[in-house]
């Protein structure tokens, strides 16, 4: 799978790893494999990732700097993407309050996660691959 993920261009952020282990109270009878295993998370800095879709080449037209809000014909609000929704308003407001930020773009970090089986080769091993990204990229990019 790193192999995979190392053929995306502009992916030279290094992998890093690092072991956990559940530490708090295991049960007696039968208790799950993952409390008694050490697992290997392997991972990229997230800040760099970030730092790199900030400067893909790609996306030199596709962010929202700034929320917006949309309306329609009815004067009704849309919500078409993250920089559309309230939350985004909001947040641009508090940062906007501090002369510091001026300039400043917001930069939403959304994550999720799915169970993926790989089989081939691995026995049907179970991975919990996190995705990252930014909201502020546009749908159409």
């Amino acid at each position: 799978m790193h192999n995979v993920i190392n053929t995306i261009p502009l992916s030279n952020v290094p992998w890093k790893c690092f072991s956990m282990k559940y530490t708090r109270e295991i049960p007696e009878r039968n208790p799950p494999t993952w409390m008694l295993q050490s697992h290997k998370i392997y991972y990229h800095e997230p800040n760099t990732v970030i730092r790199q879709m900030l400067e893909n080449p790609d996306f030199t037209h596709g962010f929202d700097f700034i929320p917006r809000r949309e309306f329609d014909a009815r004067d009704q609000q849309v919500f078409s993407d993250f920089m559309t929704g309230n939350w985004a308003w909001r947040k641009a407001d508090k940062l906007a309050e501090n002369p510091n930020n001026k300039g400043a773009m917001l930069i939403p970090v959304i994550a999720g996660s799915d169970k993926t089986t790989v089989s081939v080769g691995t026995g049907q091993n179970e991975y919990y691959p996190l995705y990252l990204s930014i909201t502020n990229i546009i749908n159409s990019v």
